[in-house]
């Protein structure tokens, strides 16, 4: 039913028609209350008349209204009027980007820029668990003040009225009905063509037919009738870009790309990383067959993405290797902290260590388009130290030096290295820049020795190790009560140790919180120190709001550790934030893509989200390292709460051979679901034994307990464990095998004193 000028839907006036379509009418209209003007869509009457598709259209459009992101399209309400569903939307200025590529190709510093900002706009629907499936030039806007906005997740496509006149593509759309195509022609995946199952991949190949046109004026996939066009998409690689054009930019194309998924980036965050490295200077110039206008990059960064790689020990001693290790972090945490540079987390270096891998290669891997390479020998009380500044799109040396110096001016030679790495990157640094460079305590020289030791034997984890590590520290304490790094470091270690149950958490936690009362005393910039109060507020204490202003502390003081992400994705996934969890996730494994435990945590949290493509995140790390038990462990919980048991076990038993004790537990559970009862009784007695030697927390029992069907002992160890802090209880709701007792009533109850939300899953039942 079509509208007319003058018309009232709501509360909003029809003012005059944008354009009609098969995807609906589109109205400049009036906000009566508000007094603003906006886009009002009319869908199609075959919407209201299919219930399916009615549902699927609120369901839609209440998941992107969520969404806030200044490449999206705002949604500001949705209704229906008369029969008539209707989206109402902010209303734009500007022209399609289908519009512009009509005049052929843009410049390759236009090109990268707005398929930058598609890419962050597209992110933060994929971490809303939303993909677009028809992403095309079509449904990408240009607003006159320089913007770019996605249309059209199936809800609404504001354009210029000869936008929908035009007939440029062919859609293939029928939402209703599983297994039929949803895209357009020339843009869609081998999946989506094949009609299997789409997800975020199918997006990103999309993203990268798009960033091809826009490079080229023409898309990658040649052909004129449809079955050619398919035919070069299942089978033909496109032609090659441009020689001109950098090898990161050209990588980057040539993955998104990938005829299979699993090869390209696996969501458009990867892809934004990516496309944050390439060097916009280096673009100036190249391509522009069209007459695009170039548009500025909102980002207020340089683009320069950097990773130290771990220093070289040319001493000749192993023993020595902790204070390489030193020189690196030192490095990568002083020049971390200048505006406009993008520094990598340690495991992006650190994961080529012992390698001789190519620069060119690493930056490809990794997302860098320069590294800081170096070595380190002493002799003695003196210390030699070389460092060069590598490009990676060529492997060509900007800049190298060598410094002499005594061991004791080991600080200032860190930040000596820091400051002409930070000024060949940029055309100058700021006083104050330097000056926060140089903002340390410069600590007793064999304190500092005590301390790098220390953090060489925690970054191994090892149980041992780090038990070693606190005995450093608290040697390095002693040594120089001012320095605040030990305590931060005692901090962290016995957070993990409590966390893990390795320990029994109220005595863990205590001594967390004394130590953190001395490092904030001496300096509140220690990011780390940050997380482990969010822990400890979080995971130990349940104070949610403290925990979550720590957790934002720990992020905005070093945004690039992924680590923190998933901690602090984990919280979000216990307090049922599973939109926040699913983008916090995203930005972890995007952050430390070489950290095969950040991954296996990303992918965690973004199955307790909703979103089964963790489960992807978790095999990749066991590709990285098959023997991790943090992956093995956490697959094989998300196994049993996916009540997929013969495929948990044999991950169950690789992590409790770790010293995972739940495993032990799950690992009950799962022969108790087979029918294999007579194993529980075994189980029971070897986690008897155990707990002589090493806490076995009260969650484990609460879990063996269910795998005896004793759910009143079950419920017993709950409480148990709430009053020892344990931090499995604030992620009950994520513990999908308790299904048994989360009727009861003392279940619920435990969500009450933990003020804990019921959770739900993504389609909103329980």
């Amino acid at each position: 039913m079509s509208l007319s000028q003058g018309d009232q839907l709501g509360r909003f006036e029809i003012l005059d028609p944008l354009g009609a379509g098969g995807m609906g009418e589109v109205w400049r209209a009036r906000d009566t209350e508000l007094g603003r003007e906006v886009a009002v869509k009319i869908l199609p009457d075959e919407v209201a008349a299919n219930a399916v598709r009615l549902d699927r259209f609120r369901r839609e459009a209440r998941a992107l209204a969520n969404l806030s992101h200044p490449n999206l399209l705002t949604v500001f309400d949705i209704g229906v009027d008369a029969g008539r569903p209707y989206t109402v939307a902010e209303m734009l200025d500007g022209r399609s980007l289908r519009k512009v590529l009509r005049r052929g190709s843009v410049s390759a510093a236009s090109a990268v820029t707005w398929a930058l900002e598609i890419a962050r706009g597209l992110a933060a629907a994929h971490a809303g668990a939303i993909v677009h499936r028809d992403l095309k030039p079509d449904n990408v806007f240009l607003t006159r003040d320089g913007a770019i906005k996605i249309l059209d997740f199936g809800l609404a496509k504001i354009l210029e009225p000869e936008d929908f006149n035009m007939v440029a593509d062919e859609t293939i759309s029928d939402p209703t009905d599983a297994g039929t195509l949803l895209g357009t022609m020339g843009y869609m995946a081998p999946e989506q063509l094949r009609g299997e199952q789409v997800d975020t991949t199918t997006d990103v190949f999309a993203l990268g037919c798009m960033l091809y046109e826009m490079l080229t004026g023409r898309r990658p996939f040649a052909g004129g009738s449809r079955a050619e066009q398919i035919s070069s998409v299942l089978r033909d690689d496109p032609e090659p870009l441009p020689s001109d054009l950098p090898l990161t930019l050209r990588t980057v194309v040539r993955r998104c790309l990938e005829k299979r998924p699993v090869a390209r980036y696996q969501n458009a965050g990867e892809v934004a990383a990516a496309l944050e490295a390439i060097d916009l200077d280096a673009l100036e110039g190249i391509g522009g067959g069209g007459q695009a206008e170039h548009v500025q990059s909102t980002d207020s960064g340089s683009g320069i993405t950097v990773a130290v790689m771990p220093f070289l020990n040319l001493c000749g001693d192993a023993d020595q290797e902790y204070l390489c290790d030193g020189m690196t972090e030192e490095i990568l945490g002083a020049i971390g902290k200048v505006r406009g540079l993008r520094v990598l987390a340690r495991s992006s270096g650190f994961a080529f260590k012992g390698t001789d891998a190519d620069p060119r290669e690493i930056g490809r891997a990794i997302g860098a388009d320069h590294l800081v390479e170096g070595s380190f020998r002493r002799l003695g009380d003196r210390i030699r130290v070389a460092a060069r500044l590598v490009q990676t799109s060529d492997g060509s040396q900007l800049w190298a030096d060598r410094y002499d110096r005594t061991a004791s001016d080991i600080f200032e030679l860190q930040d000596e290295v820091s400051v002409e790495v930070a000024n060949q990157l940029r055309t100058a640094l700021l006083e104050d820049e330097v000056a926060r460079l140089k903002q340390r305590h410069v600590p007793d020289r064999e304190a500092a020795d005590l301390f790098l030791r220390g953090r060489y034997l925690w970054y191994r984890r090892r149980e041992g190790d780090m038990q070693s590590a606190i005995s450093l520290f608290e040697r390095a304490i002693e040594k120089d009560p001012e320095y605040p790094q030990p305590h931060a470091g005692i901090a962290e270690v016995m957070t993990v140790l409590g966390a893990n149950c390795y320990i029994e958490p109220k005595i863990a936690f205590a001594r967390v919180r004394n130590e953190l009362d001395q490092v904030f005393a001496l300096d509140d910039l220690i990011s780390s120190a940050h997380a482990c109060r969010a822990m400890l507020y979080g995971y130990h204490l349940f104070q949610w709001e403290h925990a979550d202003e720590s957790f934002r502390r720990a992020i905005e003081i070093e945004p690039n550790w992924g680590h923190v992400k998933c901690w602090y994705a984990g919280f979000l996934a216990g307090m049922r934030r599973l939109d926040e969890c699913a983008l916090q996730s995203r930005a972890a494994a995007a952050a430390e893509p070489m950290a095969p435990v950040v991954q296996t945590l990303a992918g965690v949290n973004l199955i307790n989200a909703g979103v089964d493509e963790g489960f992807a995140f978790i095999r990749r790390a066991l590709d990285m390292d098959p023997d991790l038990p943090t992956a093995h462990h956490f697959l094989g919980v998300m196994l049993v709460n996916a009540g997929r048991f013969d495929e948990a076990i044999p991950h169950l038993e690789q992590g409790f051979q770790a010293g995972i004790f739940l495993d032990a537990a799950l690992l009950a559970l799962a022969f108790a679901d087979l029918g294999r009862s007579e194993r529980i009784a075994a189980i029971e007695k070897q986690l008897d034994t155990l707990a002589t030697e090493r806490y076995v927390s009260h969650f484990t029992r609460a879990t063996l307990a269910l795998a005896k069907g004793d759910h009143e002992l079950c419920l017993d160890q709950i409480d148990d464990a709430r009053e020892q802090g344990e931090y499995e209880t604030m992620m009950i709701e994520c513990m999908d095998y308790l299904a048994p007792v989360r009727t009861h009533p003392r279940y619920r109850r435990h969500l009450e004193l933990m003020g804990i939300p019921e959770g739900v899953v993504a389609d909103g039942s329980r």
